[in-house]
């Protein structure tokens, strides 16, 4: 017996390889390819006492820092990183407005003045605002999360909940979720933000 190309020659084998990947091919991209939707996070009822929220410096510190970032106009946002420096360097507040400062002797700082905080964090988000460590897109998406989360003290109250922990905000997913990824990402607000 002879070994050798089949009686038709190599041809019709090439042809029918290639018109079996090909049928292949067009089967596979007539799938309809898409990705499952994402899940809504579910909803963390997280329990916390009046008196507990808010007595802590921390949670004075983080929310003054994020009610800075929400009066940072939109308009001045949108003019660019520059713009939105000047701006920042012309309007710093309180750490926690109104409440005794060290930096001031121990009075209320005056509306529109910033100190730097007992813990650093209202302070590391004015300073990288200021000196545009942070583009504008992400504060522009930063103020959209806070707003979807429902508003600052709602974003502190969940982040306190979770012990400012960013493995666990992260967890709550959602809007929350996405908003410590924001911060988490520049190394002076996770190192004096969060734990």
């Amino acid at each position: 017996m002879k070994w050798g190309p089949p009686v038709g020659g190599r041809k019709p084998i090439k042809k029918a390889v290639l018109a079996g990947s090909l049928a292949s091919a067009v089967a596979i991209s007539s799938l309809a390819l898409t990705a499952a939707p994402a899940t809504a996070a579910m909803p963390v009822d997280i329990q916390i006492s009046s008196e507990d929220y808010g007595s802590s410096e921390q949670v004075k510190d983080f929310e003054a820092g994020l009610e800075y970032i929400m009066s940072i106009p939109d308009d001045v946002l949108l003019r660019g990183d520059v713009a939105t420096a000047e701006w920042a360097k012309g309007h710093l507040r309180t750490n926690v407005e109104g409440v005794p400062s060290a930096a001031t002797g121990g009075e209320a700082a005056p509306v529109g003045i910033m100190y730097a905080s007992v813990l650093g964090c209202s302070a590391a988000i004015g300073t990288v605002i200021a000196t545009t460590a942070i583009p504008v897109a992400k504060l522009l998406k930063i103020k959209r999360l806070v707003k979807a989360v429902g508003g600052v003290k709602e974003t502190v109250k969940l982040m306190w909940g979770a012990s400012f922990s960013y493995e666990k905000i992260s967890a709550l997913g959602g809007s929350i979720g996405v908003l410590a990824a924001e911060f988490i990402g520049v190394t002076s607000i996770r190192e004096k933000c969060f734990n």
